[in-house]
């Protein structure tokens, strides 16, 4: 029997595409009437090729508004006969709210951190603009489609993609929260190009968050406590001074072994803390000098007489210059007797 009715309800608002006949093509007769609902658009297909449309309302199928399918098939003008074709009921609405995230951690190459293993998840909203692409790319023989299976299958592609151009835009996750904004624009971008050969276009896209595990989050907190971000030598000696307060806490014996360990940690402390100040001054630290024996004058450090007095500051042999240790007798170069 031909169908004489043909229309797609959907009570949900859920049903992205549904076919009638739901199996197989249908003998549809002349006159047969499409109602198409608000949002919705009917297509028919023969030979998975898509051909004559209809928009929303109330259509009845005569050969001359379906003229593709008529010239397909060869149809004479004022035909009663039936002929075979399905029609597809695509929702054409945005659909809003749908969700994409990273069913498992995904390893990124962090500069500061090495690997890092991360999960990211956002919301997005996406509508079909051309039913026939649609139909023959995503949907192919099924008789239903809800928007759920889209969903699951945009989800690996935009988990995909993500983590592509986080691997390209982002050196550190520490400048990653000044950039949400600015990287959920380009991965728009960039999605948007890869889904439309769906016949799908992505209305709104959004990172809700990109997140690391507990220990290099805490990292990154005491990273921007220091407001040191990047200066990875004054990180380390923020967490060694940590340390040593709380090897201080200790009770009892650990206590003071903790601070046994603590002072010897402070020490290291200080001597980076000293090359620190030595860097950040840009000045040495005063260079040793050699005090004249005979007026007191201070002279600088290898110096071999005084630059006030002239008196050699240490003795030298008189034969050939060689310097001399006090007290000697002989010089231990060329032999000549001191007095």
């Amino acid at each position: 029997m031909a169908i004489e009715i043909l229309q797609s309800l959907d009570n949900k608002g859920d049903v992205l595409v549904e076919r009638v006949p739901s199996d197989g093509s249908g003998d549809i007769a002349y006159g047969a009437q499409v109602v198409v609902r608000e949002s919705q658009e009917a297509v028919f297909f023969r030979d998975g090729q898509a051909l004559d449309r209809f928009a929303p309302g109330r259509h009845t199928v005569t050969s001359a508004n379906i003229p593709l399918l008529r010239g397909l098939l060869k149809l004479p003008f004022g035909g009663k006969t039936p002929f075979k074709v399905e029609v597809y009921f695509v929702n054409r609405k945005v659909f809003t709210d749908l969700k994409w995230g990273t069913p498992q951690p995904v390893a990124f190459r962090d500069a500061e951190f090495g690997i890092v293993r991360l999960r990211a998840h956002g919301i997005y909203s996406l509508r079909i603009i051309d039913s026939g692409l649609f139909v023959n790319k995503y949907v192919g023989t099924g008789n239903l489609k809800m928007v759920g299976e889209l969903e699951d299958f945009l989800r690996g592609i935009i988990v995909s993609r993500t983590f592509d151009f986080l691997g390209e835009q982002v050196k550190s996750l520490l400048d990653l929260p000044a950039l949400y904004d600015e990287f959920a624009i380009a991965l728009k971008a960039k999605l948007t190009n890869e889904i439309a050969t769906y016949g799908i276009e992505l209305v709104d896209f959004t990172v809700g968050a990109i997140t690391a595990p507990p220990e290099v989050e805490k990292a990154m907190d005491e990273r921007a406590r220091m407001g040191a971000i990047g200066d990875m030598d004054r990180y380390t000696r923020y967490k060694t001074a940590e340390a040593i307060g709380d090897a201080a806490k200790q009770p009892g014996g650990g206590g003071m072994a903790g601070m046994g360990a603590g002072l010897g940690a402070g020490m290291a402390i200080g001597g980076q803390m000293a090359d620190a100040m030595k860097d950040k001054g840009g000045k040495s630290a005063p260079e040793k000098v050699v005090v004249c024996g005979k007026c007191g004058f201070e002279n600088a450090a290898g110096s071999k007489f005084c630059g006030k007095c002239g008196a050699a500051l240490h003795p030298v042999c008189p034969k050939c210059g060689e310097e001399l240790v006090p007290g000697d007798k002989f010089c231990g170069k060329c032999g000549k007797a001191l007095k």
